[in-house]
């Protein structure tokens, strides 16, 4: 809980409390675990409860491999298994006791993976703006799950000139962030492109929220475009080929059209000779001369027409296969220039968002009770199933959360002869479990 001591001696004490819960702490609009809070080391070892689902991937069993959800009877169901009691079991339990059965089944060892892919939500419930459910994200404190809650006092219950500034500030932050996120996708698919690779990979600062719906809806616009880029690419290499064929078969076609002039011309000739010879001695006629020399004339011209036809079909060919090379090197350089030009707005988004979280901490410092907000101290509880059995034990922000805790929130209003106390500050101190 939030505990109070008295402000140091001033020439003026104001009555009220001060928040020091910045909301740059309380939102979690900021990539990645929130700096000096750990991560809940115990989810290495974590039960599955009802309402989880995991993730099974048997090699070479495509059959086997999907998501199952933990259901009432606190088994899952895979095809072909059957039901696998899991409430309460570890992923390794599980990984093992699947790769068991399918061992007998299969009369051969497949290897088996099994992770969590969804933990069951938690629940806030008291002074929050939302109570209900949050979805639970691994290394989730009390303070965040507070604040994905709504929070409490919210921006109407603030003065108009403190109220404006927050939500100016939360605005600025969460364009910044969703600017970030969506050039750090960018980013990552033209590195998939520059790879020719299938498929988009985040980078390490987004993988741990590869599954919100900011990172999602980035990663499907960037893969419906890459997809797009590629086919475009691929109808025009595809058309192009188709060209490069054609052209091979015309210069197939212009080569035995001039091997057979070729012939027709030796034969010609051959004859020509024979018909000069003959009429020298008076046993031939002039005409028969004359017609032959016209036919040989004709068949060479078509020879060399053919032969400029096949020369400009070869330089075409070639023409086209540097054109396909252009091709590819343009759209690498597009590539590289488009990654350039990302980079230098994922630094002016970093500055902006770097900003942003510095303004909105600043706000957050604004002692509210100058204001008469009237909001006294924050206490937090944390609600537990352990082995069977609830308990519930006091908590700061900084406590880590586990999947079906119930965290409740009580902030409790200021009566008119506490408003007349000196100006305190809360300060957040660990809380010892029960």
């Amino acid at each position: 809980m939030f505990t109070r001591r008295p402000s140091p001696p001033g020439p003026r004490a104001r009555p009220g409390r001060r928040w020091l819960v910045t909301l740059a702490a309380v939102m979690p609009l900021a990539i990645g675990v929130p700096p000096g809070v750990a991560a809940d080391t115990s989810l290495e070892a974590y039960r599955l409860g009802i309402g989880d689902r995991v993730s099974v991937n048997a090699f070479g069993r495509a059959d086997l491999t999907g998501e199952f959800a933990v259901g009432a009877d606190a088994n899952i169901r895979i095809p072909l298994i059957g039901a696998v009691p899991a409430a309460g079991r570890s992923r390794q339990d599980i990984e093992e006791d699947v790769t068991a059965r399918l061992a007998e089944l299969l009369d051969y060892t497949t290897p088996v993976t099994v992770d969590i892919a969804v933990y069951r939500p938690v629940f806030v419930i008291g002074d929050v703006t939302r109570p209900g459910e949050v979805v639970f994200i691994p290394g989730m404190t009390a303070m965040e799950a507070y604040a994905r809650a709504g929070g409490t006092p919210s921006l109407r219950q603030l003065p108009s000139q403190v109220a404006s500034g927050m939500a100016t500030a939360q605005r600025d932050l969460m364009v910044a962030q969703s600017s970030l996120t969506g050039l750090l996708v960018r980013r990552a698919a033209l590195d998939a492109a520059l790879g020719d690779k299938a498929e988009i990979t985040l980078p390490p600062e987004l993988q741990p929220m590869a599954g919100s719906l900011l990172v999602a809806e980035a990663l499907t616009r960037e893969t419906t475009q890459l997809e797009a880029e590629r086919a475009d690419l691929a109808t025009r290499l595809k058309l192009m080929e188709r060209q490069r064929d054609h052209l091979g078969e015309e210069i197939e076609a212009l080569e035995k059209q001039i091997a057979y002039l070729e012939v027709q011309a030796e034969s010609f000739g051959a004859e020509l000779d024979k018909i000069d010879s003959l009429a020298s001695r008076g046993l031939a006629t002039s005409a028969r001369l004359l017609e032959l020399k016209r036919i040989k004339a004709d068949t060479d011209g078509e020879r060399f027409e053919a032969a400029a036809f096949l020369s400009r079909a070869k330089q075409e060919r070639v023409a086209l296969e540097l054109e396909v090379q252009e091709l590819k090197h343009e759209l690498k350089a597009e590539h590289l220039e488009a990654r350039r030009i990302v980079d230098t707005e994922i630094a002016e988004a970093r500055a902006l968002f770097e900003g942003a979280r510095l303004q909105m901490a600043a706000l957050s410092q604004v002692d509210l009770a100058e204001f008469a907000a009237g909001r006294g101290e924050l206490e937090l509880s944390v609600s537990r199933n352990e082995g069977g059995e609830a308990r519930t034990f006091a908590a700061t922000g900084v406590t880590p959360l586990r999947p079906g805790d119930i965290v409740q929130v009580s902030a409790s209003d200021l009566t008119p002869a506490q408003a007349m106390l000196p100006s305190r500050h809360a300060e957040m101190r660990p809380a010892t479990a029960d």
